[in-house]
């Protein structure tokens, strides 16, 4: 119908473009007409959008023109293909899917101005979106273009491009602005799955989608859908597009700077990641130098450990700086989207290590927060953590013992364990087991009871595979009568050592493997040392006055005394205290309570010894790492310690203060006297993973270095009685409040 020439404004000096009628067509009156309305119609359009009409007359020839400005650049057609092309050539020239919905929502508006002056354009499609090299968005060729009224459907609109157009237009019913509402529908449509629609779209689905979509587009579809009804009343208008997808491209932009903060976070993550391993590798370095030293070097040779301790310190702070610089722009971004998902994971992870941390330190408090806080960021993945439910397997030898349930239930500020019913018999293999502290108690014909603590952390299995093994070993079951009325059976199995901040040198919380053992239940008692000294002077009396408790100093006063028929009975102290025979034996050295378990041992035909520092612990606290034999709260009133009774402390009998008892029933472990154990003293502990068994009678390395003690005594204060507490002493060294007690591997 027409031409379009390029042409030169010779007053202004400015290219335009200039578009006519075809010659073979000016005599045509209702093509000049058409043009005249084309012409005023594109006139009476001023928006940013739409290029505007700059002049208008009559060629030589007399054919009507109007000119316009030259728009160069490419179709939203031709950048929808190239971001939407399997073999896209980088970004499709820095075209985004973001920029496509920005380019549509800046033709959303041109169209809504247009019918809010009357005109629908009626031939809406991407080849008809120009997008010029610096960012124009322009809706161009108006010639089909009608005026209604009122918005009301308006004449028969001419033409249009199958794919774009409406239903109603297809019919050649009147169209109005509906129309074209159904035209942009079909243009969204390519720009989320390439093409438009083949026919109107159904109710479900739009076609493909657009892989790797970088931002949710899900209200960019339901957009579409209502853009594409079939009835003209039902969709939206022209400028509540427009708004829709301004809203959209407002928390795509939100969403964009969040992820960015999310990426920045993670940055920080990484920084903190590093600085945490650089300072484990440095502390252990620390360790190492400080631990080999004695106790009696001095400060230049401790200054190079000092000092790698010291880095470490400034590492672990770093770390935790960059931790929560990246907590705080995790949240920054969670404030700009708060649905992202990727900071949401982040801080799941965060809080769940946080929740992880504090329950291993046994903090109730901080670990109902940090799964509060868990659980608001939770997307479903930590959901089994946060149910904590484990799997327990426990085999006996022999087999076909009861298991009788008990959960460990604080009454009164102390750990009871309560029936729960029966687990069946062994083997039993991965049964589920709610998380918690629990006491297994088993039972079968021909053999001793055994108590059997076990602990079953979040989603952890508790199976009694030993280290480096495969399968679960066989808990062995004593036979009856083989346990004495005064020893404990403290069976193998894996317990939680170390890790209580409160307790005085308390190793690293850790997870070991201690093979199973009996210990006595009591302390040795004054009146138990007395036959040793006594059996002594019936052999000859050489040895025994060595291993007579003594006062500190040189010669300290003995508290057993000689009676005229050459024995000893108990005397009384420097304070005139006399020493009771149900009192723990004290101011014994290392030496002297080795010397007691060796008399021992020939005695009953047992291999008694002194603890390992583990088994002691283990001993004392279970398999769930509580910091006091009784639970995780302190009274005076449950041990024998400092404040436990009126007037000066003293020590008091082995079966006073019932309180003070272990999972096992091992007695005395948080008060009364502290126990000689058979370690050399390590500032990081012992390293094994397996602790125990029949080859530890002997302490090894030099026997001048100082050993464990472990435990609370009758003046000790409350920190003092932690089950996780330590202290080191030269062997020869004799306290009053420092006595000990008798282990044996078993099966040995």
């Amino acid at each position: 119908m027409g031409e379009v020439r390029r042409v030169r404004d010779r007053t202004l000096g400015r290219v335009l473009v200039l578009k006519t009628v075809a010659p073979d067509r000016s005599a045509d009156p209702r093509v000049l007409a058409a043009f005249a309305d084309e012409a005023r119609l594109t006139a009476s359009l001023q928006h940013p959008g739409i290029v505007p009409v700059h002049d208008a007359g009559c060629l030589p020839d007399g054919r009507p023109y109007y000119t316009m400005p030259e728009v160069r650049g490419r179709t939203l057609g031709d950048v929808i293909a190239a971001v939407h092309s399997p073999a896209r050539d980088g970004d499709a020239a820095g075209w985004t899917f973001r920029r496509l919905v920005d380019a549509f929502a800046r033709a959303c508006e041109a169209v809504a101005s247009a019918h809010a002056r009357g005109v629908v354009h009626g031939d809406l499609k991407p080849d008809n979106v120009l997008l010029g090299p610096f960012g124009e968005v322009q809706v161009v060729d108006w010639g089909l273009a009608r005026e209604v009224r009122d918005g009301a459907p308006g004449p028969h609109l001419r033409g249009g491009t199958p794919g774009y157009l409406a239903p109603e237009q297809a019919r050649g019913e009147p169209a109005g602005p509906g129309a074209d509402v159904y035209s942009l529908g079909a243009v969204l449509h390519g720009v989320l799955a390439g093409s438009a629609p083949a026919a109107p779209a159904p109710e479900g689905r739009l076609g493909p989608e657009l892989p790797a979509r970088p931002f949710p587009a899900e209200e960019l579809e339901a957009l579409c859908r209502a853009a594409l009804a079939p009835d003209p009343a039902a969709r939206p208008t022209a400028a509540a597009v427009a708004h829709a997808v301004a809203d959209w491209l407002d928390e795509s932009r939100r969403r964009e700077r969040a992820r960015g903060l999310v990426e920045d976070a993670r940055a920080a993550i990484a920084r903190a990641d590093a600085a945490r391993r650089r300072a484990a590798a440095v502390r252990k370095e620390a360790d190492r130098l400080l631990g080999a030293l004695p106790p009696w070097e001095g400060e230049e040779a401790r200054r190079p450990g000092w000092e790698l301790a010291d880095r470490a310190d400034a590492l672990e702070a770093e770390a935790e700086t960059h931790r929560l610089e990246a907590d705080q722009v995790l949240r920054g971004a969670l404030t700009h989207a708060p649905e992202l998902d990727a900071a949401h994971a982040l801080l799941a992870a965060r809080y769940r290590d946080l929740h992880d941390a504090a329950e291993r330190r046994r903090e109730g408090g901080e670990a109902a927060r940090y799964a509060a806080l868990l659980r608001a960021h939770d997307d479903g993945r930590h959901g089994a953590w946060l149910r904590g439910d484990g799997r327990l397997t426990v085999v006996t030898d022999p087999p076909g013992a009861e298991i009788w349930l008990h959960r460990h239930v604080e009454r009164d500020r102390r750990l009871f364990p309560e029936p729960e019913g029966s687990l069946g018999r062994t083997p039993l293999h991965d049964a589920p087991l709610p998380m918690g502290s629990w006491l297994l108690v088993l039972r079968a014909p021909g053999r001793a009871e055994v108590l059997h603590p076990v602990f079953i952390g979040r989603e952890e299995r508790w199976d009694g595979v030993p280290p480096r093994g495969e399968e679960p070993l066989p808990l062995p079951l004593p036979p009856a009568g083989s346990l004495g009325a005064d020893e404990r059976y403290v069976p193998p199995g894996w317990a939680w050592i170390g890790g209580d901040p409160d307790a005085p040198e308390s190793l690293p919380r850790r997870r070991v493997w201690v093979d199973g053992f009996i210990a006595r239940t009591h302390p040795v008692t004054n009146a138990e040392y007395l036959e040793f000294l006594e059996d002594l002077v019936r052999e000859g009396g050489g040895e025994a006055p060595r291993h007579v408790p003594r006062e500190p100093g040189e010669p300290g006063a003995p508290l057993y005394h000689r009676d005229p028929g050459g024995g000893f009975r108990l005397g009384r102290d420097a304070y005139g205290d006399l020493w009771l025979p149900d009192w723990p034996v004290t101011y014994v050295d290392w030496r002297s309570a080795r010397a007691y378990a060796a008399w021992r041992a020939r005695r009953d035909g047992l291999p008694w010894r002194l603890p390992r520092e583990l088994e002691w612990e283990k001993a004392a606290r279970g398999a769930d790492g509580r910091f006091h034999p009784w639970g995780d709260r302190f009274e005076s009133c449950f041990c024998c310690m400092r404040s436990s009774h009126p007037g000066r402390p003293l020590p008091v009998a082995v079966t006073a203060f019932p309180a003070d008892v272990s999972p096992y029933g091992v007695r005395g472990l948080g008060g009364n006297v502290r126990d000689w154990c058979l370690d050399p003293y390590r500032p990081g502990g012992p390293l094994p993973l397996r602790v125990g068994g029949p080859g530890v009678e002997e302490p090894g390395g030099d026997e001048d270095a100082p050993r464990v003690i472990r435990g609370g005594t009758w003046l000790s204060p409350a920190a003092g009685t932690r089950a996780a507490s330590r202290q080191r002493s030269s062997p020869g060294t004799r306290t009053e409040t420092l006595g000990f007690r008798l282990v044996r591997s078993w099966p040995g």
